[in-house]
């Protein structure tokens, strides 16, 4: 009875609840969000270290959608706060906790490649530091031009990302009403479906290329569908249709047709349809584990220590896997490889995190952060 009992107990505090109770943007943790972070890098490395049939691409949509949720959240909590939102705090909040890792890479594999090849391409590295890297991935994928770094590729999502930083607070500080935002993000995924569509038929060559796969202005919706959900929730009169969204009936369905999106299709459907599929199925899952009591299962094993540890370390895996690949596979080769590729990440993103993001967020928190960690 007693061993009953206790295992009652741990079941009970397996499933407690990890979600919020209102929609409405607060400052503090978000239950789950660290978890889809380490769901979405899984599928990232699984693919580029290990198993490439894997579409490591809809890991990195994942973080879009969580990056345009997040942010939009945080900036509907300052605004909440404080009255209005302090862009330049913004900016140098983003600077203090995406440059400092983005520094050392560009020192650290820049170096190693001119030791192995006794040049250096500047532009690449260059392309990292100014966020332009998925233009110039596009351009060379179309003129047939190669990479010497090519670890750099992988900053092409950071890029996109970026561009959304860089514009999306002055876009807030001018529309402020939730029910404006939530437009024109609605607006901006009809766009860059629009442009996807125009451009794929006026230049078919383009459409098996990474050309309307990473430039910004036909992967804006990718963040922008996180935008719309954060907005969402901060419209009152829109509750009762994100309670109508978590209900199983929508979560399930969601879930089914983001994997039939994901399965089926040619390569014209994946570069141009399936992400307007892709990105509210995955909000519809976002809104029921974030703010439903429906799914606690599923909340429960996205917030277990080690799917939150690995969400937090996920920014330092994105940046340091594929260096840790090339390096590993200039000494191993077959699945020795790998695995030594994945402890190698982990243990460089263990360090970039503890050794030198970590300790900018003392520097965060003077410019507004207010972060946990």
């Amino acid at each position: 009875m007693a061993g009953s009992r206790a295992l009652t107990d741990r079941w009970r505090t397996f499933v407690k609840p990890h979600r919020l109770t209102g929609y409405e943007a607060r400052y503090g943790d978000i239950p789950s969000l660290d978890g889809l972070r380490a769901l979405s890098i899984a599928v990232v490395m699984l693919s580029h270290l290990a198993i490439p049939q894997v579409p490591g691409g809809h890991g990195v949509f994942l973080f879009f959608i969580i990056s345009g949720f997040l942010i939009t959240r945080l900036l509907f909590a300052e605004q909440g706060a404080a009255g209005i939102i302090n862009v330049r705090q913004f900016y140098l909040r983003r600077f203090f906790r995406l440059y400092p890792a983005i520094i050392v890479f560009c020192i650290v594999v820049p170096s190693a490649y001119f030791v192995k090849d006794g040049y250096l391409d500047v532009i690449e590295p260059a392309s990292v530091l100014l966020y332009f890297s998925n233009y110039l991935v596009a351009f060379r994928d179309l003129s047939g031009a190669g990479f010497q770094i090519e670890p750099i590729k992988i900053f092409w999502s950071l890029s996109v990302e970026e561009h959304f930083y860089l514009v999306f607070p002055l876009i807030f500080l001018l529309l402020r009403s939730p029910a404006k935002i939530a437009a024109a993000a609605a607006i901006v995924c009809v766009l860059a479906l629009a442009l996807r569509v125009i451009y794929a038929e006026l230049f078919p060559h383009i459409v098996g290329t990474h050309y309307l796969y990473m430039r910004t202005e036909f992967r804006m919706d990718s963040v922008a569908f996180g935008v719309l959900l954060a907005a969402l929730c901060e419209i009152r009169s829109a509750a009762r249709w994100l309670d109508l969204l978590a209900e199983p009936a929508a979560f399930y369905g969601a879930i089914a047709a983001g994997l039939l999106a994901i399965l089926f299709g040619d390569v014209y459907f994946a570069n141009v349809w399936r992400y307007a599929i892709l990105g509210p199925a995955i909000c519809i899952v976002m809104l029921g584990l974030i703010f439903s009591p429906r799914y606690a299962f599923f909340q429960a094993m996205l917030n277990v220590p080690l799917a939150t540890f690995v969400g937090r370390l996920s920014y330092s895996l994105y940046i340091w896997h594929l260096p840790a690949q090339a390096f590993t596979w200039w000494l191993f080769s077959g699945w020795p490889a790998v695995l030594i590729s994945v402890a190698l990440s982990f243990a460089i993103a263990t360090a970039s995190f503890y050794g030198v993001e970590r300790p900018m967020m003392g520097v965060r928190r003077r410019f507004g952060s207010h972060s946990p960690r």
